[in-house]
C-alpha cells in the first residue's frame, strides 16, 4: 500500500511540476538557466507522455526542446545544443512511434543527425554510440510503419556500431542492450 502511495505521490508532484514549469517566464539574465528549465521540463513530458496513451505531452516535450534550442544554440553552448537535440530527437521519435505517419520520425532522425555534429565518434565515441543506438530504434520504428527492409539495414549498420564503441569501453550493460537490440533486428532481417 506504501509503495502505491508513494508512486502516485510521485507522480502528482511531477504533473504538478510540470505544470508550474510551463508557464515560465523566459528570464532576460539566465537565458541558459531557462534553456535548462525547459530541457528538463521536455524530458519530464516525454516521460509523463510515454506513461499516457494520448500525445499531448509528448507535443508540449517537443515544444519545450524547441525552446531550449533557442537559446542552447550551437555557436554558444555546443555540446549543451547536441544535448538539447537529442533530446528533441527522443520526444520526436516517441510521438512519431505513436502517430500514423513518418513525419515525427524523420524530423527525429534529423535531431539526432544535428546532434551527432558536436558529438563525433572521434570527439566523444560513447554519447555518438548512444545516439547512434537512438537512430537504430527509429530505423526500426520506420520499418513497422513502412515494411521497408532498407531500414532494418539502416538499423544494424547504427547498431554495429554501437557494438564497437560500447565495447571499447567495456561498457557491459550498454554492450548487452545493444547486442539484444542487434538480436530483435537480425530476426527481423530474417522474417522478410
Amino acid at each position: 500500500m506504501a509503495s502505491s502511495h508513494g508512486a502516485s505521490r510521485h507522480r502528482c508532484l511531477r504533473r504538478s511540476a510540470a505544470s508550474l514549469l510551463r508557464g515560465c517566464p523566459r528570464p532576460i539574465s539566465a537565458p541558459l538557466g531557462w534553456a535548462m528549465t525547459q530541457s528538463n521540463l521536455g524530458n519530464a513530458l516525454r516521460v509523463l507522455g510515454e506513461r499516457e496513451s494520448g500525445t499531448a505531452r509528448l507535443e508540449e516535450a517537443v515544444a519545450a526542446h524547441r525552446e531550449a534550442l533557442n537559446e542552447n544554440t550551437r555557436a554558444r553552448v555546443p555540446l549543451r545544443w547536441a544535448l538539447a537535440q537529442m533530446n528533441l530527437g527522443n520526444a520526436l521519435a516517441t510521438l512519431g512511434a505513436r502517430e500514423g505517419g513518418t513525419g515525427k520520425l524523420e524530423e527525429a532522425v534529423l535531431a539526432y543527425r544535428e546532434a551527432l555534429k558536436e558529438n563525433t565518434r572521434e570527439r566523444l565515441p560513447l554519447q555518438w554510440a548512444m545516439i547512434q543506438e537512438n537512430l537504430a530504434l527509429v530505423y526500426r520504428a520506420f520499418f513497422g510503419k513502412d515494411s521497408q527492409p532498407r531500414h532494418l539495414d539502416d538499423a544494424l549498420e547504427a547498431v554495429d556500431g554501437v557494438l564497437e564503441e560500447f565495447r571499447k569501453a567495456n561498457a557491459a550493460f550498454y554492450i548487452d542492450k545493444a547486442e539484444r537490440q542487434r538480436k530483435n533486428i537480425a530476426a527481423a532481417k530474417r522474417k522478410l
